[in-house]
């Protein structure tokens, strides 16, 4: 067994570094080869807890990878045999804090594949279930700071599907949990600068979703903590982005501009959007592109913008049928009355109870 288990991590940890550079095809077979060690640990020794969750581990990676490469049928079935080894685990070791962990973090992986593959009301109910296990864990350990952090960042995951639906108070609701739950992640460990980006990024996204229309003193705070810190990551893009759809939903479009000019001048977000249109990852583009286009002054730009977005994002649509991409597409299209050419996306959304393609 030592000698699998080495062997194992050996093709893990090679198959981890290809991942991370999101080189999938290189990372395939060494996580395949990670997977076929574990099995036969797990042939060996069936009912030993190590091998259950080495087993369950090298389901899990394979599920990832596939998730990556849009095998979400592989997906799922990698993500479902990890959590069914998870439970066999838990009856050896019932109280396993890092295991229970692990469970909630596995069905969140399961949530993010059903959301892949339209699955939206089952996506929310899996981020639901996770979250009661943290919670539940917090309970017994109200000190564990990066469980603050990930029963914060499922909240959040929540916020962002529930907030394609027309009414935003759930979503709304959502967002504030989880200021409020990284906020303790930030008390305990207040050094720690990856809390505090998800802290001022959750407060912008959940100012954004409120419906008080006059200006929060908050967000002064989090204009000056963007300040500090550039844009560099997702993280900060995606606050100053909140930022700016909060000054346009309340009527300030030259500070929401302002924002705007502040975020493209910036070098570091130039380089982050050559970096996303090198890997074809439009995402953030599609919401740059989106707020250009209710910013706009005159229909041609709107219509420019638009036009940009479906650009940047239509690729996409034949990878996923996650709402993160549907719904901006059927927003673009919308916009520029062309929504018939896209009918069975918008009828899909329209099922959902996501009735709003206004900009």
């Amino acid at each position: 067994l030592e000698l699998l288990t080495l062997a194992g991590a050996n093709a893990f940890w090679l198959g981890q570094l290809h991942y991370d550079k999101s080189n999938y095809a290189a990372a395939e077979p060494l996580l395949k080869k990670y997977h076929a060690y574990s099995e036969k640990m797990y042939s060996l020794a069936p009912n030993d807890f190590n091998t259950i969750m080495e087993l369950s581990y090298s389901h899990n990676s394979l599920g990832s990878l596939y998730l990556e490469q849009f095998n979400y049928t592989g997906a799922k079935q990698r993500f479902t045999e990890s959590l069914a080894l998870k439970n066999k685990a838990l009856e050896l070791q019932p109280n396993n804090k890092n295991l229970l962990r692990d469970r909630a973090d596995t069905i969140s992986w399961l949530a993010k594949n059903e959301e892949n593959l339209g699955n939206f009301n089952a996506a929310l109910t899996m981020l639901e279930s996770a979250s009661k296990e943290l919670n539940n864990m917090l309970i017994n350990y109200p000190n564990d700071a990066s469980l603050f952090n990930d029963l914060a960042h499922n909240y959040m995951q929540q916020s962002y599907l529930l907030s394609y639906l027309p009414s935003k108070l759930r979503a709304y609701n959502k967002a504030q949990k989880a200021t409020t739950t990284i906020n303790n992640a930030r008390l305990q460990d207040p050094k720690n600068n990856k809390f505090q980006l998800s802290y001022y990024r959750f407060l912008a996204y959940q100012l954004m979703l409120s419906g008080d229309k006059n200006i929060n003193e908050r967000v002064s705070e989090i204009i000056n903590f963007i300040e500090n810190q550039g844009f560099e990551d997702t993280f900060t893009i995606n606050t100053q982005a909140s930022l700016i759809h909060y000054f346009i939903d309340r009527n300030s479009p030259l500070k929401a501009l302002q924002l705007l000019t502040i975020l493209e001048n910036d070098e570091n977000y130039k380089l982050h959007i050559a970096n996303q249109v090198k890997i074809r990852d439009g995402l953030i583009l599609t919401r740059i592109n989106l707020i250009k286009a209710k910013l706009a002054a005159t229909n041609k730009l709107r219509a420019k913008f638009c036009l940009k977005t479906i650009e940047s994002i239509s690729e996409k649509v034949n990878t996923t049928q996650s709402v993160k991409i549907t719904y901006p597409l059927v927003q673009a299209y919308t916009c520029l009355n062309r929504e018939n050419e896209i009918s069975e996306i918008k009828t899909s959304l329209i099922n959902l109870g996501i009735t709003n393609f206004s900009l």
